[in-house]
């Protein structure tokens, strides 16, 4: 079989429902020197089965199943098993518009010393489309910006060279925060570069991982954590660390109907940082509530208009 340029890395747990859409999405690529790698993580459904009766179809397909170890690990996995010049990672409940690989090749074969491309996404949810934050950047996402968040998810590629390439945590307790990680450990002071238009599909489900907010705001704090004691960050960039998590965890705070903590995470960030404007409506928000909010822009409405 002919060395792939690409290796895309998908690991999988309990996702049969999405998984035809998403392994289709990969085998459709008008760019086709590819190999997919498919990580189970222990699924309990019909995982395997699923994909056994792709993989009849398409020999570009490998699967590989793991015990439970969580998404860190199944990535490493499929990485150690990679044998395409770039890989690129892909959930099992998002998929891949059909131009994704050709759109990636044409930026990389543009592109000296590149070693890293991010991608820009859609959200597709029950009420429709939406642009993901990675979509508000036109070519770089900067590394200051970073270090306050991921906007990518984990919608980007890796040169594999060993050079390039840095294992994702398996820590269980950093779960669903090892993107960041990974990308802090390897963006150049440049920052990431990402394709210009969206290539990817996210699917916004009850099930996300993101959506499980409790969870996600510990994992968070934890990350910021392990970034902050284990990466060489100067100390402003540290406090973007911690400015940039006390937000993200007062926004999931306030989606879990969790008014105090809110407050108490998004005034907590201003320790570390300046309040910027979005910040300050948000708290505004958070004091006022959605129907106080909602109620002030009633009035403001009727006078425009009056």
């Amino acid at each position: 079989m002919h060395k792939p340029f690409f290796s895309v890395v998908l690991p999988t747990y309990n996702r049969v429902n999405f998984l035809p859409t998403t392994i289709a999405s990969v085998l459709n690529q008008s760019f086709e020197s590819l190999e997919l790698i498919i990580v189970d993580d222990g699924s309990s459904d019909d995982t395997e089965s699923l994909v056994r009766s792709f993989i009849q179809q398409d020999p570009r397909i490998t699967y590989i199943r793991q015990l439970n170890q969580e998404r860190g690990s199944a990535r490493n996995n499929g990485i150690r098993c990679a044998r395409g010049d770039w890989i690129s990672f892909l959930d099992s409940d998002d998929h891949y518009l059909p131009s994704h690989l050709s759109e990636l090749y044409t930026f990389i074969s543009q592109s000296q010393d590149c070693t890293l491309v991010g991608f820009k996404a859609m959200i597709e949810s029950e009420t429709g489309m939406i642009y993901s934050e990675a979509c508000k950047f036109k070519s770089v996402i900067s590394f200051p910006k970073l270090l306050r968040g991921n906007p990518v998810a984990c919608n980007f590629a890796v040169a594999n060279r060993p050079s390039s390439l840095v294992p994702f945590q398996e820590c269980r307790s950093l779960c669903s925060m090892e993107d960041w990680i990974f990308l802090l450990t390897l963006v150049p002071a440049t920052g990431l570069p990402i394709l210009s238009d969206p290539t990817v599909i996210m699917s916004d489900h009850d099930g996300r991982s993101m959506h499980a907010n409790k969870t996600v705001i510990l994992k968070r704090q934890n990350a910021a954590n392990y970034i902050n004691n284990y990466l060489r960050l100067s100390r402003s960039s540290q406090n973007s660390v911690m400015a940039g998590s006390y937000l993200f965890c007062s926004i999931h705070s306030y989606l879990d109907f969790n008014r105090a903590d809110s407050i108490r995470f998004l005034l907590r960030s201003w320790t570390y940082s300046l309040p910027s404007v979005f910040s300050f409506l948000l708290f505004l928000k958070f004091i006022l509530g959605r129907s106080s909010i909602q109620y002030i822009r009633n009035i403001f409405l009727c006078l425009k208009y009056k």
